[in-house]
């Protein structure tokens, strides 16, 4: 795992668990993920260099049962990864704001985390009473 990363260790097991108790709660660990990865996003976007506004535009929150992330870049905004990550050939230096959002508020991402798991499980647990 890089730095860039936040694994949660037993994700895979709990999504299992929460299928067998009540379908619906897997939606809730969905929205956990869109949670924390919106905590990145929000450090991310003023980071974003402007000139247009079109690249802060692209920077989105993605997120699934099994990860949260943040993206930014798109077909219409190919330069993304050349910004974020610099282009030697080109004297682009790498801005990876990104990655600094990630390490500002990785605290906050892991307290996300904590609360929204927590609150899945309590409601499993009301759910097999």
């Amino acid at each position: 795992m890089d730095e860039t990363t936040i694994k949660v260790e037993g994700l895979r097991e709990l999504l299992t668990a929460l299928r067998k108790i009540d379908p619906d709660l897997k939606l809730e660990i969905k929205q956990a993920n869109r949670r924390a990865a919106t905590v990145v996003y929000n450090a991310a976007v003023p980071m974003v260099p402007v000139r247009t506004g079109r690249l802060r535009a692209s920077v989105r929150v993605l997120a699934s049962q099994r990860r949260g992330q943040v993206a930014a870049g798109k077909k219409s905004v190919p330069y993304a990864g050349p910004i974020h990550f610099g282009w030697r050939a080109h004297n682009i230096a790498p801005n990876p704001f990104l990655y600094k959002a990630l390490d500002k508020r990785r605290n906050e991402v892991i307290r996300s985390y904590e609360r929204s798991v927590d609150k899945v499980v309590r409601k499993a647990m009301v759910t097999t009473k």
